[in-house]
């Protein structure tokens, strides 16, 4: 197995747990539309997704796609579970469901991208 290829989803997961773990009143005020942290929240999980199957595939690890979502999903909840404890951040659901969409997102990307350079070979 290649450890180099998991060092960007280690680091970038590291990213979204330094993110998500600042104490609300740390965070600049922004006025956003609502809703627009659930952007946020698949986006950062579509490219953890998608450099989660990046080093898969690099490490010859093609067909775990289900423990991967299951992985990405339980990641999701953690970060969801400990924000309620810092304050003024909380636990939001649909900030977990935006996690999980963004990880599947993340993964047929990772997939279809694969597929196409494996096509020009």
């Amino acid at each position: 197995m290649t450890w180099r290829a998991w060092w960007p989803p280690a680091a970038w997961a590291a990213c979204i747990l330094v993110a998500t773990w600042i104490p609300g009143a740390k965070l600049p005020h922004i006025d956003v539309p609502e809703g627009t942290d659930k952007v946020v929240h698949f986006v950062f999980f579509v490219v953890l997704a998608y450099l989660v199957e990046r080093a898969l595939r690099a490490s010859g690890s093609v067909r775990v796609v289900p423990y991967v979502l299951f992985a990405l999903a339980a990641f999701g909840a953690f970060d969801e579970f400990v924000q309620q404890f810092i304050p003024g951040r909380s636990m939001e659901f649909f900030d977990w469901v935006a996690d999980v969409s963004g990880a599947i997102v993340g993964v047929v990307l990772a997939r279809v991208v694969a597929e196409r350079r494996a096509a020009r070979s």
